[in-house]
């Protein structure tokens, strides 16, 4: 037998990696199934039950974007706009190339009646051509642009 195979600083580094593996991967409590089953009720239109799925998903996982972009739209859709815009900002700090949670960011701001940045907005809005509601946001920063607040 090799002389390192009977090294118990190798052998305690080997087993606290085979524990470590086996709760990475076998024991610690996973988030994508709780994410997953709320972006079901959110597509539903159940926002109060996705929100409790992302409020599980986000204490296994609290530096998640996805998770905590779709506690920011929750929160939205629920009218908690304080709540939302916590998430929103979390998200960009965590990932501030994440359009999603600007774009969050930006619905907040139009419903607390804050001045939107056009430019933003419009560019924002390229990936969601087709969705009535960034459409309106467009509007709403272009009007607020022209001053008719």
């Amino acid at each position: 037998m090799p002389k390192w195979a009977t090294n118990r600083l190798v052998l305690g580094l080997a087993v606290f990696f085979a524990a470590m593996a086996m709760w990475e991967f076998r024991l610690k409590p996973q988030y994508r199934p709780m994410y997953e089953r709320g972006i079901v009720l959110y597509h539903d239109g159940r926002y109060e039950p996705a929100l409790r799925e992302f409020e599980r998903a986000y204490q296994v996982a609290p530096n998640a974007v996805e998770v905590i972009v779709m506690m920011g739209w929750s929160n939205l859709k629920l009218r908690r706009y304080e709540e939302a815009r916590f998430f929103f900002q979390r998200a960009e700090r965590i990932d501030p190339r994440n359009d999603e949670a600007r774009l969050g960011a930006a619905f907040v701001a139009w419903h607390g009646g804050q001045r939107l940045d056009v430019k933003q907005v419009e560019k924002l809005a390229v990936r969601h051509a087709d969705d009535a509601d960034v459409q309106a946001l467009v509007a709403a920063a272009r009007k607020q642009q022209r001053g008719g607040n």
